[in-house]
């Protein structure tokens, strides 16, 4: 893969075979065959690999280590191993819906650096929406903010913003604190006087249903961690990790190609 590819899409999965089946043949029908489609698998044992790595350009299985974990997987392959200008992480229930809806996204990061997804149950008519018309140069503007689909600028995140904070552990507030971290750097939303937007798109994507993987201790152990965060200003995570043997556990599975 060049260095100067346009795009690369990262789905993260754990134990969701007909979810992420579902998926991957979606992008198949919707998407440029030439454009790079990898799974990070965080140590599902459901089959997965069996069934969908002959669809995508490759699929890298690594031992369970929380979405955190999983998600800075995809994001240091693009930005480190195989790079690319922009990289879309996608969760492993979504589907796409529409040819060309992979322009718009490549046109609003290229716009605002980070963009996310406004999920399809979110009203127009609630106070969190603040307006926006979905496009690339006027993306919706919400008071609320999803991890299902996030797209951002490499350059920015191995320059500016870092990567999703390792301090996180597994499932909760990790998506939240590193879209405020793009709001505060000047990316993917604004602080306005009624309080903080993030960008979104409504296009071309939508949920299945899906089993949840959610702990709610987790959730609340999480919720401090960000809260901790936001006060210290969100300072920049320029590695995926925090020490050496994190380091050396991170980046096992990447250079074996994920073949555990």
């Amino acid at each position: 893969m060049s260095s100067k590819a346009g795009i690369g899409i990262a789905i993260t999965t754990y134990n969701r075979r007909e979810q992420l089946l579902q998926l991957v043949t979606s992008l198949r029908e919707h998407t440029n065959p030439r454009v790079p489609v990898v799974v990070f698998d965080d140590g599902g044992c459901d089959g997965s690999r069996e069934v969908v790595a002959p669809l995508v350009s490759a699929y890298i299985r690594a031992e369970n280590r929380g979405i955190t974990v999983n998600k800075n997987r995809a994001l240091f392959y693009f930005c480190r191993i195989q790079p690319v200008k922009r990289v879309l992480l996608l969760e492993d229930d979504l589907l796409v819906t529409q040819p060309g809806w992979l322009k718009l996204w490549k046109r609003a990061i290229d716009h605002h650096g980070h963009i996310n997804l406004a999920l399809p149950k979110w009203s127009k008519q609630s106070r969190e929406f603040r307006g926006g018309r979905g496009t690339a140069r006027d993306p919706e503007r919400w008071r609320r903010v999803s991890g299902c689909a996030m797209g951002a600028s490499t350059k920015l995140i191995r320059k500016q913003v870092g990567y999703i904070n390792p301090r996180f552990a597994g499932y909760g507030y990790e998506h939240a604190e590193w879209s405020e971290r793009w709001i505060a750097a000047g990316h993917g939303g604004a602080i306005t006087p009624r309080g903080r937007v993030y960008f979104a798109l409504s296009d071309g994507l939508t949920l299945q249903p899906a089993e949840s993987h959610a702990n709610p201790q987790q959730i609340a152990s999480n919720r401090e961690v960000f809260l901790e965060l936001r006060r210290q200003g969100y300072p920049r995570a320029p590695k995926p990790w925090l020490t050496a043997e994190q380091r050396r556990d991170f980046l096992a599975p990447l250079r074996a190609g994920g073949k555990q």
